[in-house]
């Protein structure tokens, strides 16, 4: 129940029991830990009157999924990839990039492991390629090291490749792809000077990303209604429906 009125609301959700016995009645009551400021990001659907069925469509959607962890004493890996996104208070923009972006590899790689993997006939290529370096004349071991680690990441599931596949799959937009690509790569190496007129399209770039990893989360849990789209300037409504084929080439 935590995990999923922290994703549908996008606010830290925290509290303590506290039991009363009082005439031989047991009164039990939730209390906020803590108060917070703002989140980052607003939740991905109004909790307007208007919006009561798919808000609760979501809100079931959401529970159902992590309820099936094979773990109830732990928090669902679904709900610790958005831990940063509800308990973050950061307001630098590069931070929030870092964090939206870092968000949405996570839960590509636990809701969706099975996605972009490489094929059989490139892993035998990639094989291929590490005995012909064997045959080469490496004497320096630190040369032979980093060759043999490059080799072993082709093998593993790349987040670019997942959402290549997801593309073509009608999950997401290749402009929620390009954008992530660059609001990661920048994120991850921002400078301590900030352009002041780079600073809209920045947060732009936050809020595709966003979407984006919301985007993800409707079609891992099964979820299809309507969504805040905040990639439209307002931030209207809209109604959930798959990318159109032409839009993600």
């Amino acid at each position: 129940m935590e995990e999923t009125l922290r994703y549908v609301t996008m606010r830290p959700v925290r509290w303590c029991i506290m039991q009363k016995r009082s005439s031989g009645a047991l009164h039990v009551s939730l209390v906020p830990k803590t108060s917070h400021g703002k989140p980052l990001f607003d939740e991905p659907l109004h909790p307007r009157p208007d919006m009561a069925v798919d808000y609760w469509n979501l809100f079931v959607a959401f529970f159902e999924y992590v309820n099936r962890h094979s773990h109830p004493e732990d928090y669902h890996p679904l709900s610790v990839q958005l831990f940063h996104l509800t308990e973050g208070e950061a307001r630098q923009l590069d931070m929030v990039g870092l964090a939206v972006s870092v968000a949405v590899e996570g839960v590509l790689k636990c809701a969706y492991p099975d996605i972009g993997a490489p094929s059989a006939a490139f892993l035998l290529e990639v094989e291929r390629v590490r005995d012909e370096i064997k045959k080469l004349a490496i004497n320096d071991e630190a040369l032979h090291v980093r060759l043999d680690g490059a080799l072993n990441a082709m093998k593993s599931i790349r987040p670019g490749d997942q959402m290549k596949e997801l593309v073509s799959r009608g999950v997401m937009t290749a402009h929620q792809q390009k954008t992530w690509t660059a609001l990661r790569n920048s994120s991850a190496h921002a400078t301590t000077k900030f352009d002041p007129e780079k600073i809209n399209k920045l947060w732009k770039d936050c809020l595709t990303v966003y979407s984006l990893l919301n985007r993800l989360i409707f079609n891992a849990i099964g979820y299809k209604g309507r969504f805040c789209d905040y990639e439209r300037l307002g931030w209207p409504t809209a109604e959930l429906s798959p990318v159109a084929p032409e839009s993600a080439s």
